[in-house]
């Protein structure tokens, strides 16, 4: 499992889309870039665990709604060119869409770490 937080997030990343990654991939004042997605989760996170007096049956399912889902905005990181793309989710795991790459790509991913979504 790769985390948002995870210093080697961007190492990891590069090992799916090559090196040209660190040099051409969006940068971070973009709002596709790891630092933005980082900055984003780490708002709603803020946001949802201020209160930890989560109790009534709903603010549960909210929550792991929260957990198990992209972050409400800005959750998309993208890989190189714009191909490959990684979702950010509410407990900060990031994972690597199936449905925005290949094959190849997907294999590359999985043995990085990243789970497929």
């Amino acid at each position: 499992m790769i985390l948002i937080t995870d210093k080697n997030a961007l190492e990891k990343m590069i090992l799916v889309e090559s090196e040209q990654y660190r040099k051409q991939g969006p940068k971070s004042d973009s709002e596709y870039s790891l630092d933005a997605v980082k900055s984003q989760w780490e708002t709603c996170n803020a946001f949802y665990y201020v209160d930890a007096s989560i109790e009534t049956p709903m603010e549960i399912e909210e929550m792991k709604d929260f957990l198990n889902r992209p972050i409400p905005e800005r959750c998309v990181i993208y890989g190189l060119g714009g191909w490959n793309r990684y979702f950010c989710l509410g407990s900060g795991e990031v994972v690597f869409s199936r449905y925005h790459s290949t094959q190849v790509a997907q294999d590359k991913a999985e043995e990085a770490g990243f789970r497929l979504w």
